[in-house]
């Protein structure tokens, strides 16, 4: 054979053993040894079509080391089952390209996924006990002498297969199946942030999080517990989670309205009340003044009560004349500032981003934005920390 016939065998070889895990499975050990014998065994290309030749070339090699009954004697071998499992995968996903669309992945599927076609690991394990493992010790059942013919076999399975029910979707759901909550909870993440920012406006953006994760919860309690009517479609479920997603803005809306503004006039008024118990603003009562306290603040408030300590730091935290105020802002100060902005100054994320950055276009707003919103999440969540360790405690700080 011609140098170039030689390169085309090692490169038909090479993606076999891609495709198929043959060096894996045991079914050959080197590939320049296989590409040898083809070498001296198969008759030259001359003029016969390329793909009747190569065909005729992996048909002389499967036929030579006896695929099919390498095939039967390796159904219990790992790497020969995530070779099926790869072919039943990629026979799902030409399958998928020319489907209609289910309802259940109309309703329950993340975008550019499928709940219909998807191979969840107990289905998988029902085919490969069924098709490979009962079949192995039958040779009219199970007849596959090259690797095309083990993906035509793979392939007819899968077409005999799937979709799959939408009430067996429904019933993995009910049975609380992990391959296809994961996919339902992805399904409603977008779904909850539409809606939130339809419902909400821009305080969306700090609430989509938490109503998506709440709305998750329930919708799967509601689910396993078979609390939605019987029988139960793939649209009763997204349904159902529209109507959480829906309440769950309302109440953060409520709670929006209930909520005071924290203003200068708040801070101030904390502040006198710290004046007025003798905190650390008076001079008496600086920590540098009690060595034997070492800086420590529990002798001066109950660091029990939680209200007590959301207080004390809000008194710290925006008192720049406070003896502790440096000591907690130390590195987050530009941070810190856009923090005093948006809760104190009301401006929104919008605004800081023309404020610092100019009139900018729709996709660096966008990003500014998010940029500006993660920085201030981010301080918020360091400053508690740290206070908590100048507190020397584990102070219950979710509210503050």
């Amino acid at each position: 054979m011609t140098l170039r016939e030689q390169k085309d065998i090692r490169e038909f070889l090479t993606k076999e053993d891609e495709h198929f895990r043959l060096v894996s499975c045991g079914f050959f050990s080197n590939i320049d040894d296989e590409v040898q014998y083809l070498c001296k065994n198969c008759r030259p290309r001359g003029d016969e079509p390329f793909g009747i030749w190569k065909e005729r070339v992996l048909r002389e090699l499967y036929t030579k080391k006896d695929f099919c009954s390498f095939c039967r004697k390796n159904v219990g071998n790992e790497f020969f089952e995530r070779c099926i499992k790869s072919l039943f995968n990629a026979g799902l996903h030409q399958l998928l390209k020319t489907a209609d669309k289910t309802d259940a992945d109309k309703y329950l599927a993340p975008e550019n996924d499928t709940v219909s076609y998807a191979l969840s690991p107990e289905i998988f394990e029902k085919l490969y006990s069924e098709e490979f493992l009962a079949k192995a010790g039958s040779i009219g059942d199970f007849n596959v002498a090259t690797s095309k013919d083990l993906f035509l076999y793979c392939k007819r399975i899968i077409t005999g297969s799937f979709p799959v029910e939408e009430d067996y979707v429904v019933n993995r759901l009910e049975c609380n199946d992990n391959f296809y909550w994961n996919k339902v909870f992805t399904r409603l993440r977008p779904l909850a942030g539409g809606f939130s920012y339809r419902m909400s406006g821009r305080y969306a953006e700090d609430s989509i999080h938490d109503i998506w994760s709440d709305t998750c919860c329930t919708l799967n309690a509601a689910v396993v517990g078979k609390k939605l009517q019987k029988p139960t479609s793939a649209k009763d479920i997204i349904s159902y989670a529209v109507g959480i997603i829906k309440n769950k803005n309302k109440e953060y809306l409520r709670g929006k309205k209930r909520i005071p503004k924290v203003d200068i006039d708040s801070v101030t008024y904390r502040l006198t009340q710290e004046e007025d118990n003798h905190y650390f603003n008076n001079p008496e009562t600086v920590p540098s003044n009690f060595p034997s306290q070492n800086d420590k603040i529990d002798t001066y408030i109950d660091v029990t009560d939680e209200e007590s300590v959301r207080n004390y730091m809000i008194v710290v935290l925006y008192n720049e004349q406070h003896p502790l105020h440096g000591t907690l802002v130390k590195g987050y100060e530009d941070k810190v500032k856009l923090l005093f902005e948006h809760y104190i100054d009301n401006f929104s994320y919008e605004d800081l981003v023309k404020k610092y950055y100019g009139e900018v276009g729709e996709s660096d707003m966008i990003r500014h934005s998010a940029k500006i919103r993660q920085d201030v999440k981010r301080v918020k969540e360091r400053l508690v920390k740290r206070f908590e360790t100048m507190l020397e405690i584990k102070a219950p700080f979710n509210n503050i």
